[in-house]
């Protein structure tokens, strides 16, 4: 039985031979008249050795930088490849700026981090999952921005917060002050749900003893839906609606095989019993179906096969709405070769006008791409848009017409990993966007590391119980425990070259110490047990 707990550098490339094309500067197009296909190439000579971590991103002004390590030097720089802000941060400090001209731009670091891009600081407006280093959407810490402005009437304005298993124990915390805004232990299919954000800290993070999901959700639909295994794609997923002026809320099914099942309960609903206020089949893959989610409602979703599920707008005619979202493949983390898009068409009369985009960035030399629309309105047969080759750090971007025909989805097909980005106005959204490792692609030459041992990789810092990860331990792993007073009180052992320990049963709530064996290492760590 589920339950329910709420509370309360872009060097423009010239293509010659063609009209359809034109050069883009890396700004907003003051007007769009037919439909756009730009190439353009991220300017990446400034990068260093130590620039591991790199974010290929679209921005309407604001970008948000959590770092995930200590000593991490982060940057970014605008279309022109100016600098716009560097930083070096700690734990759990993060860069922002407003001031990155709109349009792409690049986000490198040395060390792990998630960005945020879009206007979640500027407008506010969107809905956006937090994923964490590792572009995970379920983890034990995840780093987020909340809605900006306060909830009016028919328009919720929330942070969400899903678990996956019995006894999660849950602390919020803001970032700015260190002070803990909400902690609490969710079960299986429960979720928090604060509707206040006029007293919630705009920046702060989840720590948790086991995986959950976090969601920012203040305008119209606009995010792809965590599974179960926590990727963006699965058979399994908790969701909730919010309410936004009277809206429908779409929920779009992207299948990755032929003849697929999918069922919708409500989260109190026992799936082995009640029937499912929602059955979808899918006969082919690729056969986006669109269903809603009732509104200010927890779901339960089920697929016999991988699907991925995207809370995406998709407006009736005369209607667009706004979003920008990464695209999700089939491994559900937006790296792949090949992905279902859904777009909306633009607003070309306007001032300014509100522009739809298919953004696609390649990360390979010579990596073939093929965009092709598949309409909605009547429009059913696969139109072929583009094909072409780009070189690693080349993009391309398509714009949409002001008319229905290109309501559609946007299929890429790529032969070897791009992501993708797909925007909806282009002018207000926000969403967290993938991070890659430039050595470990290739975009970078690799440097030859230096063998250390890093016994812990991440700790839990508050719970019930303290789950501790380490690696890279070949001898095996020990810590001592103290108490507040410098007592040691027990130990910790495990013969793995990695692995993962639980510790906290038996012992008063209270403030620990955790410190390894090898003082060359690590600090001693400090953790709360709560009971």
């Amino acid at each position: 039985m589920k339950r329910l707990l709420f509370f309360a550098v872009i060097t423009p490339l010239v293509l010659i031979g063609s009209q359809d094309y034109t050069i883009w500067n890396g700004s907003i197009s003051p007007e769009i008249l037919e439909p756009a296909h730009e190439i353009g190439r991220f300017n990446m000579s400034y990068l260093s050795q130590e620039d591991t971590f790199l974010c290929f991103a679209l921005t309407y002004g604001d970008i948000v930088v959590f770092s995930y390590s200590d000593d991490n030097y982060c940057e970014i720089r605008d279309s022109s490849g100016s600098l716009v802000a560097a930083d070096t941060l700690m734990t759990d400090e993060y860069l922002f700026s407003r001031d990155v001209p709109d349009g792409s731009c690049l986000i490198a670091a040395h060390k792990p981090i998630s960005v945020l891009s879009g206007d979640p600081f500027a407008q506010g407006l969107g809905c956006w999952y937090a994923v964490d280093e590792y572009s995970r959407p379920l983890s034990t810490k995840l780093l987020n921005v909340g809605a900006k402005i306060p909830p009016l009437g028919d328009r919720d304005a929330i942070h969400q917060i899903f678990a996956y298993q019995d006894n999660t124990y849950v602390t919020i915390r803001n970032l700015d002050t260190d002070e803990i805004v909400w902690e609490g232990i969710l079960n299986d299919g429960e979720y928090y749900i604060h509707e206040q954000p006029d007293d919630f800290p705009q920046v702060f993070s989840i720590e948790s003893s086991l995986p959950v999901n976090a969601k920012t959700a203040c305008g119209v639909n606009g995010n792809y839906i965590p599974a179960f295994n926590g990727t963006f794609t699965g058979l399994e997923f908790y969701a909730y609606q919010h309410r936004w002026a009277g809206y429908t809320m779409h929920n779009m099914v992207t299948p990755w095989e032929d003849n697929t099942t999918v069922k919708m309960w409500p989260i109190t609903a026992d799936p082995e019993v009640d029937y499912p206020i929602e059955y979808i089949e899918c006969s082919k893959r690729g056969d986006v179906t669109m269903f809603a989610i009732p509104e200010r409602t927890a779901v339960y979703i089920r697929s016999d096969k991988p699907i991925s599920l995207s809370q995406t707008q998709w407006s009736p005619p005369g209607q667009v709405f706004f979003y920008i979202v990464r695209g999700i493949d089939e491994t559900g983390l937006g790296f792949g070769t090949e992905f279902f898009v859904p777009l909306q068409y633009s607003i070309t009369s306007g001032n300014p006008p509100s522009v739809s985009r298919l953004n696609v960035i390649a990360y390979s030399d010579e990596t073939d791409i093929r965009v092709s629309r598949i309409g909605r309105y009547d429009f059913q047969e696969q139109e072929e848009l583009y094909t072409g080759i780009l070189d690693k750090g080349e993009y391309y971007r398509y714009s949409c017409e002001q008319i229905y025909e290109h309501v559609a989805i946007y299929r890429v097909e790529a032969s070897k990993r791009v992501s993708v980005i797909g925007s909806t106005r282009d002018q207000n959204g926000s969403d967290f966007l993938p991070v890659i490792n430039a050595k470990a692609l290739g975009i970078l030459e690799p440097v030859t590391p230096e063998i250390s041992v890093t016994p812990l990789i991440h700790l839990n810092s508050i719970g019930q119980q303290i789950v501790l990860k380490y690696s890279n331990h070949p001898g095996g792993f020990l810590a001592n425990v103290f108490d507040a007073s410098g007592r040691k009180v027990d130990e910790l052992h495990s013969p793995g070259t990695q692995g993962i320990l639980r510790w906290g049963e038996g012992f008063k709530a209270g403030v620990y110490f955790i410190k390894p064996s090898d003082t060359n290492v690590e600090e001693a760590r400090k953790v709360v047990l709560v009971k």
